[in-house]
């Protein structure tokens, strides 16, 4: 219970550490690079490795794709700028990590101190992505809407095991959905961090 209190009160960390780093480029930059490393070690560590167990090999194809379908998109129908498209598609994979959220909520409820505390540092990473990506795109209010959608499914995976349907939370359609979304978000926290990175290696090499 004290670990998914701790899971809940993670999901804070964005808004604070994001108003915290305001109006400074190098460390916003510093928060992006932070986001994508994290990002990629929770898809390639956590995400697939749950993925393969329950859907196969497959679920390394789903990832790919989810990885390059954005991109594909983009280039193909709206050109390399920022179209409505890809703000879609980075509020719908981070709404899908909800579904990755009950997952953590039932791993919360076997009671596994290390495995918890996994959870809750990557709640602190997830939080920080909404934060960084919804709410310039979308507004303050979808922001705080997707952290109680993450919260929330987290309170039901967790009530899920509990009630012992945790079962339920690990069909092979889902994993494979993880693993799409896994891919995608991936994508999302990378291309996120570049211009980032870009605009403070230029700043610095000014200096």
């Amino acid at each position: 219970m004290i670990l998914l209190v701790a899971s809940l009160f993670a999901l804070l960390a964005g808004p604070l550490l994001v108003a915290a780093a305001q109006r400074r480029e190098g460390l916003l930059a510093g928060i992006d690079a932070l986001i994508a490393v994290a990002v990629v070690a929770l898809v390639c560590i956590h995400i697939l490795p749950h993925a393969v167990m329950h859907a196969g090999p497959l679920a390394l194809l789903v990832a790919l794709v989810g990885f390059a379908l954005p991109v594909l998109f983009e280039r193909s129908f709206f050109g390399s700028g920022e179209s409505r498209l890809a703000r879609a598609w980075t509020l719908l994979a981070l709404i899908g990590l909800g579904l990755h959220a009950m997952v953590d909520g039932a791993a919360l409820g076997v009671g596994d101190t290390l495995l918890g505390s996994g959870v809750v540092l990557h709640r602190i990473t997830l939080s920080l992505l909404i934060w960084r990506l919804v709410r310039p795109r979308f507004g303050f209010g979808a922001a705080l809407a997707l952290v109680g959608v993450v919260g929330g499914a987290t309170l039901l995976g967790y009530a899920a095991h509990g009630a012992g349907l945790h079962a339920h939370l690990h069909v092979d359609g889902l994993a494979l959905l993880q693993a799409f979304v896994g891919g995608s978000i991936a994508h999302i926290a990378i291309g996120h961090a570049r211009p980032a990175l870009r605009r403070r290696s230029a700043g610095l090499s000014e200096q």
